[in-house]
């Protein structure tokens, strides 16, 4: 029996993936630090869609959390491995949590690139794995200046594995979601940002069914709305020096 493993799972974008997965009758693997939120989110989906959905509490950016998780799952065999676990944080970064940052490298870079590592051991030729990243992979972000980086990463890890990896017929797909609604916009700290104040802010579930459509295709990079593909286009065109004036409004 196949599951799909999805960090992240118990809201926003990890939520809706799960959905989306177990409407497509694939068994689950879902993890977060939230036991009760996913205990809840398991007998919905089973009881919706008469599939297996395991649950596994586990905060990642804890040493050895990911070699745990591995070795705990490996009585199941991941054939899909969905990287949504993050966190953002909004404040410049001399006044910041140095902590705070740490915990976002540990989480959305090192958490990210161990899981990848540990299941492509077992991985055979038509496996998947997505990352999700962020749109903010595509410049620097003054005042989420860790963020922005780690999501150019995430981006530029997953694209190298999307070469590497096409003789096993393994493939690799980055998501890029921009301004969604989710629990990040208040974990971040982002609610008087430009962010959500002057972009469009877009829908969950329509971001993570491109992601789904997109990892079925095997598209190396995901982008959902015309903002959000505009801002990749004008990436490679903008200098660096307006790049990162626009992103410092953005974020401001």
């Amino acid at each position: 029996m196949k599951y799909t493993l999805i960090t992240g799972a118990s809201f926003g974008i990890g939520l809706e993936l799960a959905k989306i997965f177990a409407e497509k009758n694939h068994n689950l693997i879902l993890v977060a630090r939230n036991e009760a939120r996913l205990l809840a989110i398991k007998n919905e989906l089973e009881l919706k869609y008469q599939i297996q959905v395991i649950v596994i509490s586990r905060d990642l950016t804890h040493d050895q959390a990911c070699q745990t998780l591995y070795e705990e799952t490996k009585p199941y065999k991941v054939d899909i491995l969905v990287n949504n676990a993050g966190l953002g944080d909004h404040a410049s970064f001399m006044d910041s949590d140095l902590t705070k940052q740490i915990e976002m490298v540990k989480l959305n870079v090192q958490a990210l690139m161990t899981l990848t590592h540990l299941y492509l051991q077992d991985m055979e030729q038509g496996s998947k794995i997505l990352n999700v990243g962020s749109v903010a992979s595509l410049a620097p972000g003054p005042y989420m200046s860790v963020y922005y980086a780690s999501k150019a990463f995430v981006r530029s890890f997953s694209n190298a594995l999307t070469e590497e990896l096409k003789p096993k017929k393994i493939t690799v797909s980055a998501l890029h979601p921009g301004p969604t609604h989710t629990n990040f916009q208040a974990n971040s700290n982002l609610d008087h940002a430009n962010m959500f104040k002057r972009l469009y802010v877009y829908d969950a579930h329509k971001v993570a069914l491109a992601g789904y459509q997109g990892l079925l295709k095997g598209k190396a990079n995901i982008y959902y709305g015309f903002s959000v593909k505009l801002m990749h286009v004008l990436s490679k065109f903008s200098p660096s020096f307006l790049t990162r004036k626009v992103t410092k409004y953005v974020n401001k």
